[in-house]
This record gives structure tokens, sequence and C-alpha cells, in this order.
């Protein structure tokens, strides 16, 4: 009969590995959405400044299959 030892210590550094790498997955994704919002208020219409003032990056959801995601976009009072 094989004996295994150490499975649990393994299983446990393998759990904290995933979490540390979900973590620098969301840092990563909110980082670059921030830069992508930043680059398009170089584009929008400055009229009143409203739309400009609405730009937004919505906080990182985790999904169920392990992906994140992040919504970047204007709205608010400029929608109105």
């Amino acid at each position: 009969m094989l004996e295994f030892s150490g499975i649990d210590t393994a299983l446990s550094k393998l759990r904290e590995t995933v979490k540390r790498a979900t973590v620098a997955k969301k840092r990563a994704l909110l980082a670059e959405a921030h830069a992508i919002r930043r680059k398009s208020l170089k584009y929008v219409p400055l009229d009143f400044g409203v739309l400009k003032g609405s730009a937004l990056v919505e906080p990182v959801e985790e999904h169920s299959d392990g992906s994140v995601s992040t919504v970047i976009g204007y709205g608010g009072d400029a929608g109105a």
C-alpha cells in the first residue's frame, strides 16, 4: 500500500496560490480599465463637461468560471 504525506500542505499552498493569482488578475484588470478610461477622456466632447465628468470604471467582478470583468463607460447625468 502506498502512503502519501504532505498532500494537505500541498493543497493548502495551491489554494493560496489561486487566491493570490485572482487578486493579481483583478488588480491588473482594474489598472488597465482606468488607463483606458483616462485615454478615452481625450476624445470626449466638452460642450458642457457633463459627459467627461461621468466617466466610470465599475468594480471588478469575479465569475464562477474564474474569469473577471469590469465595465468602463460614461453615463450618469450625461445620459439624461
